[in-house]
């Protein structure tokens, strides 16, 4: 049965049991089985660049929307590392294994070597073991500094995963070795926010039957954030990325005297890669302060996760609902198209 003992929160009487009495009989110390995982903290470095145990300029990261973790040093070997013993008298407490089974430690890196998409948050997050069939819950992921010793059957497969809002990855605890990576968190382009430029509709003109208005419609800031995963939206499907377009609109009641411009989210924006043109496939809105003030839009578009440079074109088609009437003034001809270039 998988075991954890955490050092930090041991209790005297386990702590103990862990600890040989110098007079004792060698062949009664207590031996440790397969399937236990010692766990504590150290911030002292377990290895250095360039040994054997050090994984710390291989691919040994793992990055979410929530949560980074890097390893900084692998072992496997029937005893721990004698300095490591020196240094810690925590893990003088670990028993030896018993006969058939190995140490499989793993130190995590002091810093890691990525951010997470937004910020470290627990309640998105999940992690755990699999060795040899067997599942040792970790709850959250092992923090910084953090070890773990895990008692295995000699050669048996031991991972560690971690599950972000449902998608897990994975690490070798035996290589280091990613397993199931979102591999667009790993390499260029990157994930951020780039702000590119303004529109200004100068004078589109509304009709209906012999009536019509002109509006003008002025944003002086074009938001452009490419992700992986978004709460209302979960995770981009398999070689995609969500390209986010947000900017302020003139929309909402006391905006203009005389009524409601609305856009037609179906048609006011597209996003072109090369030959290839993509539509929204999610539009959302919110007041900004106030009706009075307007609303934000962001439009959401899936996108490659392989392209780089995009040209977002914006085209404010939409209608008028006259204030009072309740009548509709549609475009009496095409508005002018924005454009922007953004890449990442």
């Amino acid at each position: 049965m998988p075991r954890i003992l955490t050092f930090a929160a041991l209790p005297l009487l386990a702590v103990a049991s862990l600890t040989p009495a110098g007079s004792a009989d060698p062949d009664s110390f207590l031996r440790t089985g397969p399937y236990e995982l010692f766990t504590g903290t150290d911030q002292g470095a377990w290895c250095e660049p360039g040994d054997d145990a050090s994984v710390i300029d291989e691919p040994a990261d793992l990055r979410g929307a929530h949560f980074v973790l890097s390893l900084a040093c692998l072992f496997q070997d029937a005893a721990l590392p004698r300095e490591r013993l020196a240094a810690n008298p925590e893990l003088t407490r670990i028993p030896q294994v018993e006969a058939g089974v190995e140490f499989l430690i793993a130190q995590v890196a002091l810093q890691a070597d990525y951010l997470p998409e937004y910020k470290s948050d627990p309640a998105w997050v999940t992690a755990w073991i699999e060795v040899d069939g067997e599942r040792i819950d970790l709850g959250a992921p092992p923090s910084a500094g953090r070890y773990l010793v895990l008692s295995a059957p000699i050669g048996a497969e031991a991972r560690l995963w971690v599950e972000d809002d449902g998608l897990a990855q994975g690490l070798d605890l035996r290589t280091g070795a990613p397993l199931d990576r979102l591999e667009p968190y790993y390499s260029e382009p990157g994930f951020w926010t780039e702000s590119e430029g303004e529109f200004n509709t100068l004078d589109a003109y509304f009709v209906s039957g012999g009536r019509s208005w002109t509006l003008t419609c002025h944003s002086n800031r074009v938001e452009f954030t490419r992700s992986m995963w978004l709460e209302d939206y979960g995770w981009a499907p398999e070689g995609s990325v969500f390209l986010q377009v947000e900017f302020w609109w003139c929309t909402g009641e006391g905006v203009y005297d005389c009524g409601v411009w609305t856009l037609d989210t179906e048609r006011s924006l597209f996003v072109r890669t090369g030959s290839e043109v993509w539509l929204p496939t999610g539009w959302t809105m919110r007041d900004h302060h106030s009706a009075a003030h307007g609303q934000r839009h962001t439009a959401v578009v899936e996108v490659p996760a392989t392209e780089s440079e995009f040209r977002v074109d914006f085209a404010p088609i939409g209608e008028l609902e006259e204030a009072g009437t309740g009548e509709v003034f549609r475009l009496g001809k095409f508005p002018d198209v924005f454009s922007w270039n953004v890449g990442f």
